[in-house]
């Protein structure tokens, strides 16, 4: 797997983190979904775009998005 970082969100209080990749063998975006400092989840939405990725990571930092 090869992944290049593309953008990492954090929380006010440090618990929860997302970090969008691009997997640049498959060609989509991913994004890994922490909470403190261990990965809980990571998901691909397929065909959307670097924006809509970088949004629902922003929307889980901030306690919008539920995992």
């Amino acid at each position: 797997m090869s992944r290049i970082q593309l953008s990492v969100f954090i929380s006010d209080d440090q618990a929860l983190k997302a970090t969008v990749y691009l997997d640049t063998e498959k060609k989509v975006y991913e994004v890994d979904y922490a909470k403190n400092d261990a990965i809980i989840a990571t998901e691909s939405y397929e065909d959307k775009s670097l924006n809509y990725h970088e949004d629902a990571a922003e929307n889980y930092v901030m306690g919008i998005k539920k995992i």
